[in-house]
């Protein structure tokens, strides 16, 4: 059974979106939601590379550095999730492809 391997993975770059904002949610780093609205994960695949891009408002970088964002989303269960997504789809890969 052939997989769709980029619509997995944008289920995954989705996964980690909300994974993110939820934090800056719980966070309440959310004065105007422009840092919502602006955040975004996406996947480039690249010669059997999948690489997860985070784009958001130029403020976030201090943000982060500030109330460890990202320290506290790779620590979430949603982030867990992302991970056991991305090993799922890689054994599905490797499977299909045997």
């Amino acid at each position: 059974m052939a997989i769709n391997i980029k619509a997995e993975s944008d289920k995954l770059a989705k996964l980690l979106e909300t994974a993110y904002k939820n934090e800056i949610k719980k966070q309440k780093l959310i004065d105007t939601g422009d840092l919502l609205r602006t955040f975004k994960v996406s996947v480039n695949l690249k010669s059997k590379k999948q690489v997860f891009k985070i784009s958001a408002n130029e403020y976030f970088v201090y943000l982060d550095e500030e109330y460890d964002i990202t320290k506290n989303v790779l620590r979430s269960s949603e982030y867990k999730r992302f991970e056991k997504g991305v090993e799922d789809l890689y054994l599905e890969v490797l499977t299909d492809s045997l």
